[in-house]
């Protein structure tokens, strides 16, 4: 347990490593709990709120409270890194190796000074959106007719699907009819809700009702057609 907690931890955010930054972290703020976006509204001459609820989970902060072991050597690729990123980048820790985050940078960098500039403390603060990813829903799967996929984690997930062929599929109640487009395989991608295959934009070729997602519990898979295989890559994700 004693060496178990002497760990140093670490974390990797647009593919630069703790590490690589000489920062020492401590992940005390990497535990949030992200809030449901609902709206509570009284109305007059009746007891309690009416709750509106909007569907979705606000984004979250995570932080990280860090020491820059050598700051003159470190600093200006700490802020070379965080000023240069646009939009979410993904963002894992040793705190939980099996997980990852969507995220950005937030607010500003403001070291602490210690004595003489050897050292600095800062707070990296990212806004983060709620979910977090499984690994494991990083790896594709292969699917034969009939077989099933259990979602275990309690969230609707979007996964992407890799049809070799053309006909039709269905997961769970969602099915897509799948016309030839001439292209060994098509991918649909749940979440951008597109189909592709490399560069090619293949929408066309696809008539859907809604882009499947993969529910809590069981989600049976079948397929006909010309569709010879079927490969899932889930997504699994969790709060």
């Amino acid at each position: 347990m004693r060496q178990k907690l002497l760990q140093k931890q670490r974390f990797l955010f647009g593919g630069r490593s703790s590490d690589d930054l000489g920062l020492i972290i401590d992940g005390s703020g990497v535990y949030p709990i992200p809030e449901r976006d609902a709206e509570a509204v009284g109305v007059p001459g009746r007891n309690g709120d009416l709750i509106f609820d909007n569907g979705r989970y606000k984004n979250i902060s995570i932080t990280y409270n860090c020491l820059i072991k050598d700051f003159e050597a470190h600093y200006d690729a700490i802020r070379a890194l965080f000023a240069s990123q646009i939009g979410y980048q993904r963002l894992e820790d040793s705190y939980q190796p099996d997980r990852y985050r969507l995220a950005r940078i937030s607010g500003t960098l403001e070291p602490t000074m210690g004595p003489y500039k050897h050292t600095a403390r800062i707070t990296l603060t990212f806004d983060c959106k709620p979910q977090v990813y499984l690994k494991a829903g990083e790896v594709a799967a292969s699917v034969a007719s009939g077989d099933t996929l259990y979602n275990r984690y309690g969230f609707a997930s979007r996964p992407l699907i890799r049809v070799h062929g053309y006909g039709t599929l269905y997961i769970g109640s969602y099915s897509v009819v799948i016309a030839d487009p001439g292209k060994a395989y098509i991918d649909l991608d749940c979440d951008t809700m597109d189909a592709f295959n490399g560069t090619t934009n293949l929408n066309r070729y696809v008539t859907l009702d809604d882009f499947p997602q993969l529910l809590p519990g069981a989600n049976g898979i079948k397929y006909e057609g010309e569709i010879s295989a079927v490969e899932i890559t889930p997504r699994w994700w969790t709060l």
